[in-house]
């Protein structure tokens, strides 16, 4: 099937241009204003897609799912991230001294050692949810989805 390279194709491609977004706008006040605005265009883009070139028809049938998950992603996106980022670099700048790591390292250390450090910590915790029952509980709200589609993805319990 050729719309599967296609897509992987322009996903890339969306990564790559976020990415120069981030960098040419770094410094700029409004830096996060542009990111945010990016972001809300490509979920209504993918929106508008999946519409036009659903991967099947009955994804795109209500199953009175959207305001649940609107909801979600406005508490989510809206509040709880928010508060995440503006707290994280208190929480860096009182945990980083107690583990002695280094904070002198090239840019593109830094930049690869807290990659590999955000997607080991996510894939453990997703791992966590999906192994104990108290995490369960919380994170079966993200698999209880009737179908696939944008706005679902953003379905987690805060």
């Amino acid at each position: 099937m050729i719309i599967k390279p296609i897509s992987q194709a322009f996903l890339l491609s969306l990564i790559l241009l976020f990415g120069s977004l981030y960098w040419v706008t770094l410094g700029d006040p409004m830096q996060e204003v542009y990111l945010t605005l990016a972001t809300l265009g490509m979920i209504g883009f993918s929106l508008v897609l999946e519409r036009l070139l659903p991967l099947h028809r009955a994804w795109n049938e209500p199953q009175g799912d959207v305001a649940g998950d609107i909801g979600s992603f406005v508490l989510v996106f809206g509040f709880i991230d928010g508060a995440l980022k503006w707290l994280s670099p208190f929480l860096l700048l009182a945990v980083l001294p107690e583990f002695g790591l280094e904070v002198s390292w090239p840019l593109w250390v830094q930049i690869i050692v807290a990659t590999l450090v955000i997607e080991l910590g996510s894939w453990i915790s997703h791992w966590a949810h999906h192994k104990f029952k108290p995490l369960w509980a919380l994170h079966a709200m993200h698999h209880s989805t009737q179908r696939l589609y944008t706005l679902n993805n953003f379905r987690f319990h805060p």
